[in-house]
């Protein structure tokens, strides 16, 4: 199997990750401009007791990973591998599900934060990174 480099991966990573920082910086100042009307006990901006800024790591995750499962879900390709050519396929042909794409991403903090993938991909087997060999997938050039 002929996998895709992991130049282009971390390409699409990081293009994935600057498109959805500012997707998710226009949330957050749209929402803003809606929650300033409204404040909470005290006038502490607080909207049902959510603080944007208090929970803001924790929104910046879930989006994170309902954002890139989502697109990846649908034709096996965020929009970084789209641009890329690269796409993730199952290793034993079944159909790529969203929860195959979840449990993928669910350790792309481990990754990207302690850079593991980096370590990982080039002497494993089949160049595939933690969440590729726990969900059974593979990184391919789209043909």
């Amino acid at each position: 199997m002929i996998t895709a480099s992991i130049y282009k991966r971390i390409l699409a990573t990081a293009a994935d990750i600057i498109l959805f920082g500012i997707l998710y910086v226009l949330v957050i100042i749209c929402t803003s401009l809606v929650h300033e009307h409204f404040t909470g006990k005290n006038g502490s901006g607080d909207y049902y007791g959510v603080g944007i800024p208090a929970s803001g790591f924790l929104w910046f995750i879930g989006g994170w990973l309902l954002f890139i499962s989502l697109t990846e879900f649908y034709t096996g390709q965020s929009i970084g591998k789209r641009f890329l050519k690269i796409k993730v396929v199952k290793t034993d042909g079944s159909k790529y599900t969203f929860l195959n794409a979840l449990s993928r991403h669910l350790l792309d903090l481990i990754d990207l934060i302690l850079i593991v993938s980096l370590a990982i991909i080039p002497v494993s087997r089949n160049k595939q990174r933690i969440g590729d060999m726990i969900v059974g997938t593979y990184v391919v050039p789209k043909e």
